[in-house]
């Protein structure tokens, strides 16, 4: 672990992406749930290597992970997408970042919305 960097972003949009994202790392963000609901969470990633995973924990509770692939470079960014379930609450949300060796991945941003999961009902003649 030896702590995230912040650098300028090639992905469109432009701004800052962190890098540098060591096994153990982690951030934490702020959020308030109005709404007890499945969350669908967006992950703007990138990177050179085999990637690594991220492991969501909302209040301290681990809610859901997922991996992270390798994007074929640095600057070459893709987003991942997993859902997870969160509580009607102010509640700290921390991403624990894992994998082997260093510069897991890169990281530019983090989209959360609420999970719109309408089944699909078959076909039934009237």
């Amino acid at each position: 672990m030896q702590g995230i960097v912040i650098e300028d972003c090639l992905d469109e949009g432009g701004g800052k992406n962190i890098t540098s994202i060591d096994p153990g790392d982690w951030t934490e963000y702020s959020t308030g749930v109005m709404i007890k609901d499945q969350y669908l969470f967006t992950f703007r990633v990138a990177g050179a290597g085999e990637g690594g995973s991220i492991q969501i924990l909302a209040d301290v509770i681990e809610v859901g992970s997922l991996a992270i692939p390798g994007t074929g470079g640095e600057q070459n960014w893709d987003s991942i997408q997993t859902v997870v379930p969160l509580e009607v609450k102010l509640q700290p949300v921390r991403l624990i970042f894992s994998g082997e060796g260093s510069d897991l991945f890169n990281l530019n941003w983090i989209g959360v919305e609420r999970y719109e999961n309408t089944p699909v009902l078959p076909d039934h003649p009237a």
